[in-house]
């Protein structure tokens, strides 16, 4: 039983241990369990970086491209280096400027010839990286060729340096731009410099900006630098000339606005001054350019032309009147020669048909009446066109009788001797001719009869000579107590907008038988279009 308490002892203890034991399990399952609790948020926060960092590599990997990108692909020479000079990164067109390659990365940037006309960058490099300053300045490549040399801090997002940024601006265009602005410029001074008229620019204040030697030596000042002084106040004192409102004025107003006017000015000797102003636009703002020119010999000279002028048309006057009366002169002579033309032209006439046709026809009949019978074959061939020869001479005789002066013209009137020039015309040129006249007075004076016969016939002879084979019409006819008479042809005609020569002999006749007549002779032609000659003549002269 001893043994036994003593085992139940035992057992209790063993218990008590195993219930201690089993306490002290569930204590660690509850660790545990606090432990897988704590893994599980820890591998979940695990997770969630993990997740961010995998999202910050793509943006890393994506930002890497980019720049990638960006560097192949950007037509600017750029260049990073670290903190110890050595190359970084670089672009396309930095390896032709500096002759570095993808394997000189890493390399000191004093190891690599650069192609520029600067040969040691160190010293800029180490100025940027102490005073933390970008530096700029212009080189040359070996072609000649400009660039901006630009050196910036590296700065990183937490605004450390770590290096600079090295870019070639090219300003190759802008720097010969400059050049020649600053050539023109040059010029442009020397120019108004050398220029003998006085020039200056004035700013929007009225105060000189930039003249020329003419100006100051205008002023009197020869040696004087005058920018800066007001030109209102300049002239005003040594004038006595008011410009200001002139001026502010011309500044207030529209752009490319001037005036211009003159003042007189005694100094020494009696001056005349012209002044021409003009608002224009520099650098953004408004100036005014002003120039003076001394005008007096000018308006002396044009006293004097004056003078001469109103001398000369006195004389050109008095040379009219003697020239209408010459011209009146010629004009009654020239009627005079016109009538002893008639007259002449009349009398041969005449006498070709009354003296030489009758004899020929005398002749003619002569030479019918001899015997054929009596002569020889070879003797009667030449009796036979000796015969025909009297006969056609006698016949142009006549025609040149009735062309001298044509009786029918007295006989039936006008329109009856037009319509025979016409026909006659026609048949002697072979070509087609019309004439019509209407409402035409029975009787009309000799001189106008004799002008518009004469007329006729020498625009014939010209449509003869100059037209072509055409057909011409001629018309005669009367309106608002005024005969018309036309002569169209439909000939190769000629360009009057074109210079011709001189007219001739004929058209000046027919221009001065119907100036005789008291009437007007026009002349209307084109190429391809034919001639037309039209004549008006009053009938307050007809009979």
């Amino acid at each position: 039983m001893e043994e036994r308490d003593a085992r139940n002892q035992e057992l209790v203890s063993a218990n008590e241990e195993i219930q201690s034991a089993n306490e002290e399990l569930q204590s660690t399952n509850e660790e545990l369990e606090t432990t897988k609790e704590e893994l599980q948020s820890a591998n979940e926060e695990l997770q969630t970086v993990n997740d961010e960092l995998q999202q910050r590599n793509n943006i890393l990997t994506q930002t890497g491209n980019d720049l990638t990108n960006l560097l192949t692909s950007v037509n600017i020479p750029l260049l990073m280096l670290n903190s110890q000079f050595q190359i970084r990164q670089f672009t396309p067109p930095m390896q032709r400027l500096l002759s570095v390659r993808p394997s000189d990365i890493g390399r000191s940037i004093n190891e690599i010839r650069l192609q520029l006309s600067i040969e040691d960058l160190e010293p800029i490099l180490s100025e940027v990286l102490e005073s933390l300053g970008p530096r700029e300045m212009e080189v040359q490549d070996k072609e000649g060729r400009w660039y901006l040399l630009r050196v910036r801090p590296y700065r990183t997002s937490d605004n450390k340096i770590e290096g600079l940024v090295v870019v070639l601006l090219e300003i190759d265009q802008l720097r010969r731009s400059q050049q020649q602005l600053m050539e023109a410029r040059d010029f442009a001074k020397s120019v108004v410099e050398s220029v003998p008229i006085p020039i200056v620019v004035l700013d929007n204040d009225c105060s000189i900006r930039t003249e020329n030697t003419a100006f100051r030596e205008l002023m009197q000042m020869p040696n004087t630098d005058l920018a800066g002084r007001s030109l209102p106040d300049l002239a005003n004192l040594l004038w006595g000339l008011s410009i200001r409102d002139k001026l502010e004025g011309l500044l207030q107003g529209p752009p490319g606005g001037s005036v211009e006017f003159e003042h007189e000015w005694n100094y020494v000797q009696r001056r005349t001054l012209l002044f021409k102003c003009q608002a224009l636009f520099t650098d953004g703002n408004r100036v005014l350019l002003l120039m003076i020119e001394d005008i007096s010999l000018r308006r002396e000279a044009e006293r004097l032309i004056a003078s001469e002028k109103n001398e000369l048309q006195g004389e050109v006057a008095r040379a009219a009147r003697r020239l209408s009366r010459t011209q009146e002169e010629l004009r009654g002579l020239n009627a005079h020669l016109i009538t002893a033309q008639e007259e002449e032209r009349q009398r041969v006439a005449r006498e070709l048909h009354d003296d030489i046709s009758q004899r020929l026809s005398l002749i003619e009949i002569a030479m019918q009446e001899i015997d054929s019978a009596t002569l020889s074959q070879p003797a009667l061939d030449h009796l036979i066109a000796a015969r025909e020869q009297v006969h056609v001479l006698n016949d142009d005789v006549r025609v040149l009788s009735h062309r001298l002066h044509p009786a029918i013209l007295n006989d039936l009137g006008l329109p009856a001797a037009l319509k025979a020039l016409v026909t006659e015309f026609g048949e002697r040129y072979d070509m087609p001719v019309t004439f019509a006249t209407q409402e035409v007075p029975d009787t009309i004076s000799r001189e106008v009869s004799i002008a518009l016969y004469r007329i006729t016939q020498e625009a014939l002879r010209n449509v003869a000579k100059h037209a072509g084979k055409t057909h011409v019409k001629v018309t005669l006819d009367e309106t608002d107590n005024e005969l018309h008479l036309k002569i169209m042809d439909f000939g190769i005609g000629f360009d009057r907008d074109a210079e011709l020569p001189s007219p001739g002999l004929g058209m000046i006749s027919m221009q001065e038988r119907a100036r005789l007549a008291g009437g007007t002779l026009d002349v209307q032609s084109s190429l391809g279009q034919g001639t037309v000659i039209t004549v008006e003549v009053p009938l307050h002269g007809h009979a």
